[in-house]
């Protein structure tokens, strides 16, 4: 339920923040370059002389970072979240089963400890 409202994989947007109207070779070399980076994929982009390339990779590859660090903060959050809820659920109900408890906890645990380690590599 946790995971639903945050996308597994995040879709190109329709506008990119780019300092005046993009043309259209523009807008789709920086969907194309978005998407390459949220597949984790290895990209060859080309265009003519004069067309932006510097430009539309910045802009492209920003917005993409942009999404992706918005997303994980998310999930993080998301993990905690529930983890909280599993920590007040073992102070006010004793009815929980134990076993399935703990292996909850531990894999929200699990989850957080990586998406931390993910994160201050990034740094």
């Amino acid at each position: 339920a946790m995971a639903a409202a945050i996308p597994n994989e995040l879709e190109p947007p329709a506008e990119f923040p780019f300092p005046f109207e993009p043309y259209e070779i523009q807008k789709d070399f920086m969907y194309h370059l978005y998407q390459t980076l949220e597949k984790g994929k290895i990209g060859i982009f080309e265009s003519p002389t004069g067309t932006g390339k510097s430009l539309s990779l910045i802009c492209g590859s920003l917005k993409w970072l942009m999404d992706h660090n918005k997303r994980e903060k998310e999930r993080i959050d998301a993990i905690l979240s529930e983890e909280k809820k599993i920590d007040g659920k073992k102070e006010s109900s004793d009815t929980l089963d134990w076993l399935s408890e703990y292996e909850q906890t531990k894999a929200l645990k699990d989850e957080a400890y990586k998406l931390k380690q993910a994160a201050e590599r990034k740094r």
